[in-house]
């Protein structure tokens, strides 16, 4: 079968610096085109940013504002936020993620209420909408910050989730649905549910924002905030405490606890890439991603794993990709859904996936 090769983005790596680990899923013919979306990219979780730029004078106090991702509306009075800061010294970047060398500094306070020195500490966690069982509404997610000790004022967005995932696999010559059966190159088209009853109160929802009783809005305004094109995504949920037993790095699981994902199941075990059970396939989307070859029970599943939060504001999400396809290997089903402590790379724990949907 025909040999794969990384183009571009941020992701793309020689294949001499990747781990032996890596360099076997890459032996399998599994490699991924990674393209960066200057839209999506902004709004990235889970991960240690870059020491911000110094303000140009110093602040004796570090304040924090929340935004709603896909409305923009202010949340300084909606959404609580838990603060952290390095008790110890932490020389390996590695250390960052693991909570027990932080101590509390502020504890689920609404932004409008922070003020607070951080000027003594060189790392801080922040933790949005920290007791999310309570909270709800606002998805909980954990940034890792290196400030060097420089007080700002630090700007966060708060995702809330999509009821459920709807798709579409279609031949993209023809725009027929795909069966699965040969080697072709593929479009995916991904999008959220038109109309929910799941919840009837909303803090906010796209560009509407109301405080009257249900039976008091229009029908109109009604279908708006059930349509989740215009209030919801899919975010990548980073949860420190399911993150501390390992932090040797392979590509970037080790940082993603769930997140949405493509789940492609096969009616037999997946072989190496010249093999009649082998694949080799490139995908090419807008975001980041990671292509994950199933271990154990699920070595028959290939797994497209979106490592940025994603919205359809626009109607729908979608990306492309090319497969080739064994002699004897057929798609069985395709579905859509999240994934926690995804892949063999965190403690050669198979992937756990929830379905939501199965794509047609």
């Amino acid at each position: 079968m025909a040999q794969n090769k990384v183009t571009s983005g941020r992701k793309a790596r020689k294949l001499s610096q990747l781990s032996p680990r890596l360099k076997w899923v890459f032996a399998i013919g599994i490699i991924a085109i990674i393209s960066v979306s200057g839209l999506i990219g902004y709004f990235l979780y889970s991960y240690i940013t870059a020491q911000a730029q110094a303000p140009s004078q110093t602040l004796s106090a570090s304040t924090v504002n929340i935004y709603d991702w896909t409305s923009g509306e202010n949340l300084e009075e909606l959404c609580p936020i838990s603060i952290l800061g390095n008790k110890v010294d932490i020389e390996d970047p590695n250390e960052a993620y693991d909570e027990t060398n932080y101590e509390s500094v502020v504890t689920e306070k609404y932004p409008e209420d922070i003020s607070v020195d951080l000027s003594e500490y060189e790392y801080v966690i922040f933790r949005l909408n920290p007791d999310e069982a309570t909270d709800g509404y606002w998805t909980l997610s954990d940034s890792v910050r290196k400030i060097s000790g420089v007080n700002q004022a630090f700007d966060f967005y708060a995702c809330h989730e999509s009821t459920d995932i709807y798709g579409n696999l279609l031949e993209t010559a023809s725009g027929t649905v795909w069966d699965g059966s040969d080697s072709n190159n593929i479009s995916v088209f991904l999008w959220f549910p038109d109309t929910t009853t799941t919840e009837y109160h909303w803090e906010s929802g796209g560009k509407w924002q109301y405080n009257d009783p249900w039976d008091e809005l229009s029908t109109a305004t009604i279908a708006k905030l059930q349509n989740e094109k215009y209030c919801r995504c899919q975010p990548t949920i980073f949860d420190l405490s399911d993150d501390q037993a390992d932090h040797e790095r392979t590509g970037d699981y080790l940082t993603i606890t769930e997140t949405s994902a493509i789940k492609l199941d096969f009616n037999d075990t997946i072989g190496a890439s010249t093999s009649v059970t082998g694949l080799n396939i490139t995908v090419d989307c807008d975001i980041d991603f990671l292509v994950e070859y199933g271990a154990g029970s699920d070595n028959d599943k290939l797994f497209i794993v979106f490592t940025e939060t994603w919205d359809i504001y626009n109607g729908v999400f979608n990306f492309n990709f090319e497969i080739e396809l064994g002699t004897n290997l057929t798609l069985s089903n395709a579905y859509a859904g999240r994934i926690t402590i995804p892949g063999r790379t965190f403690n050669d724990v198979a992937p756990t996936f929830t379905s939501l949907q199965t794509l047609v």
